[in-house]
């Protein structure tokens, strides 16, 4: 079997597999060049020339997989020391670990206008689409991406079933009236993250159904009701910007929140200034250029100094 075929094979079907490269050895070593396939269930094509080295490089790969993160591993071909793996050869190598075939997967449950936008700018973020309705002129090929995997059933329920939706998945739903159906099939279910797309009245309603039915605080709690950010959002393709955003922000693990941030941290703070004379008009001024936002308190009837005092914009004046 071809190493890169079975490559190519697996990265399209989305399936994960690490890639072994040598990239450096000394000494005596069963290789010198050479690239292994680790599959996620152990199996492997291709060779680094066997034996305890091989064994090692394959735990490593399962291990990276698992953390879905490449790695550096370095192999002496001894029995004792650092990185020693139990062998007399005398020689070392260094393999690099590729993680591939672990693209992000999102599942659409209702294939309507918003779903179609998201799917589509999701496919540019390198997610794994998949996209299920119970109606199936919804579902044209045309107007998905691609490598959309389309799913049709008869009801949302058992769409959820034929998924096959694992722990890292994104899943979000949007129908136009079947919503509850599918959501009593995944609350309850680990998922990276669970978005619905409803208005506010909708979500509390199912909030309070939920926990009448005796879903868990727990389960409730990781619901994304109502999704996306608030950017003002009312097209489909800004609703998309908006839902994809928040699911960025999951699977990135981030903070979230914009990233310009003000010049001046007290930009938001009022400071208070008690008499507006000629001293106090000079404060005012430094706090306004610092950022700050101010208000002069001054008598009823000011004297001739305090009335020529000028202050680039006006300041809120009160008794």
């Amino acid at each position: 079997m071809n190493i890169f075929t079975e490559a190519a094979k697996l990265e399209e079907q989305n399936c994960p597999f690490a890639m072994a490269q040598i990239v450096d050895s000394r000494g005596s070593t069963p290789r010198h060049s050479a690239q292994m396939l680790v599959r996620a269930d152990g199996s492997i094509v291709g060779t680094i020339g066997g034996g305890m080295v091989e064994r090692k490089v394959i735990e490593e790969s399962l291990q990276a997989l698992q953390e879905r993160k490449p790695r550096l591993f370095h192999g002496r071909m001894a029995r004792n020391g650092a990185d020693a793996v139990g062998s007399d050869c005398g020689g070392a190598m260094s393999v690099f670990i590729s993680v591939h075939g672990m693209r992000p997967r999102l599942v659409l449950i209702g294939a309507g206008h918003v779903n179609r936008a998201i799917a589509q700018s999701a496919a540019l973020l390198g997610f794994d689409i998949a996209v299920a309705d119970i109606y199936r002129e919804s579902l044209n090929p045309e107007l998905f991406p691609p490598s959309t995997t389309l799913l049709h059933a008869e009801s949302f329920g058992a769409a959820v079933e034929a998924l096959d939706i694992r722990p890292d998945n994104f899943v979000l739903i949007a129908t136009n009236n079947q919503d509850r159906e599918a959501l009593d099939k995944l609350i309850e279910q680990p998922i990276a993250w669970l978005g619905l797309l409803a208005s506010r009245r909708k979500v509390q309603l199912f909030l309070r159904q939920l926990r009448e039915k005796g879903v868990a605080e727990e389960h409730i709690a990781r619901l994304h009701a109502p999704v996306g950010y608030n950017i003002g959002a009312e097209t489909p393709q800004e609703i998309a910007i908006s839902v994809l955003a928040e699911i960025l922000q999951v699977k990135n693990n981030a903070p979230g929140g914009l990233m310009m941030k003000p010049s001046h941290p007290s930009g938001h703070q009022l400071v208070v200034i008690r008499g507006a004379g000629d001293i106090a008009s000079g404060v005012a001024l430094r706090l306004y250029h610092a950022g700050f936002k101010v208000i002069m308190l001054e008598v009823e009837k000011p004297t001739v100094i305090r009335c020529t005092v000028r202050l680039p914009r006006p300041c809120s004046m009160a008794k």
